[in-house]
């Protein structure tokens, strides 16, 4: 069991909290899968592959095994493996059953902003700066009035600030997820109560009357939580995803882990979760 945190945007943020998103994808890269084999070389050496080769792989992968966290799967040799018969991956995936993760998101704190003494950005040489916070006073409603960012003529007046959740500690989470399943599937091949598990809403839009004479009601499904009329929770599932990540990302249809967890309205370190 390990705690690891976790990004999401405001839409899925309310679905959190509303209770109607128990599952989440994340596309498999070389980074958040760990890969630690790669495949042979010319010598027999394993190798770590790029982005390219990892790309090449998931493109062509097959067998797929997942136990205790470690995904291992095959493909047709790559380029620099001529006379190979097959690739051999291993991996350990970013989540496993019984982590314990802790929500980030957007918040607003009061601070200010002061050059980082000896820091400089790569480009241009440019002096850096780090946010101060003013108090541990957080919100996660906005202010009447709030900055997105550092005040180039004015950095040092403490106020409301806008904070992006990559940047968020973990004392200020609100929420924790703890897993509770996890498996390796193709984006696309996401199945209709998943996609409802991924916080799509189901809203009745209107009643017919079928040949009994009964009343049916005709349904739709929402990827924005207020409107909508997909007729399938895939199809708005989709169209969010697209809004998330561009349309080229369900396109390109990227092998995924598909979590499912159980989500408690509590800071992983409070003993609400340390009783979970």
């Amino acid at each position: 069991m390990a705690d690891r945190p976790i990004l999401f945007s405001a839409p899925m943020i309310a679905a959190l909290l509303a209770g109607h998103k128990t599952m989440t994808r994340r596309i498999l890269s070389p980074e958040n899968l760990r890969i630690w084999t790669g495949g042979l070389d010319h010598g027999g050496r394993h190798v770590k592959p790029d982005a390219g080769l990892f790309a090449a792989a998931m493109n062509n992968a097959r067998s797929f095994r997942l136990c205790d966290g470690v995904l291992a799967w095959v493909t047709d040799p790559a380029p620099h493996q001529r006379g190979a018969a097959l690739a051999q991956w291993q991996g350990r995936i970013p989540y496993n059953i019984g982590d314990r993760l802790w929500v980030r998101e957007t918040y607003y704190q009061i601070g200010h902003w002061e050059p980082i003494e000896g820091a400089v950005t790569r480009k241009g040489r440019r002096q850096k700066w780090g946010f101060v916070a003013d108090s541990d006073e957080i919100t996660f409603n906005p202010p009447a009035e709030y900055r997105k960012g550092r005040h180039a003529a004015d950095p040092s007046t403490s106020c409301w600030h806008q904070r992006l959740g990559r940047f968020m500690p973990r004392k200020y989470s609100r929420l924790t997820l703890i897993v509770s399943g996890t498996k390796i599937e193709r984006l696309q091949d996401i199945s209709e109560a998943d996609a409802i598990s991924e916080g799509i809403q189901q809203k009745i839009i209107g009643v017919h009357h079928g040949s009994d004479d009964r009343a049916v009601s005709q349904v739709a499904y929402s990827a924005d939580f207020t409107s909508g009329a997909c007729p399938t929770a895939i199809w708005a599932f989709r169209i969010l995803w697209c809004d998330l990540h561009g349309g080229e990302s369900w396109r390109a249809n990227p092998e995924v882990v598909a979590l499912s967890f159980r989500v408690i309205r509590a800071n992983i370190d409070s003993d609400e979760v340390q009783a979970a």
